[in-house]
């Protein structure tokens, strides 16, 4: 028979209309990202990514960032493009978590 794997920024799978909710035999909830999931970037920023994933959105933006960096955007112009009104603060994350050697912590 047919079978489907379905995925949801739905916080409560509860919230989902009743005849779709009744249509999926399992749910599973995950709210923290694989810890693999950052390995493409720098050991010092790992951690960093980690902690602001949840407010920053995806583990996506923090490799899209890291993918900018890489091609030569300074780091503080790619927080910009990926976050936007939230690049500030990310900014001032990866200030406070690398200190001074923030640029030299992104070279590949």
């Amino acid at each position: 028979g047919l079978q489907a794997v379905l995925t949801s920024n739905v916080a409560d799978s509860d919230s989902l209309d009743p005849a779709l909710r009744d249509r999926i035999e399992l749910h599973v909830q995950i709210d923290v990202a694989h810890p693999g999931a950052f390995l493409v970037l720098p050991d010092a920023v790992r951690s960093c990514a980690a902690r602001h994933t949840s407010d920053t959105g995806s583990v996506r933006a923090w490799t899209a960032w890291y993918r900018l960096v890489v091609a030569g955007v300074p780091w503080e112009d790619a927080a910009r493009l990926v976050w936007r009104a939230a690049a500030p603060a990310i900014v001032e994350a990866l200030q406070v978590e690398l200190g001074e050697n923030v640029d030299a912590a992104l070279r590949p």
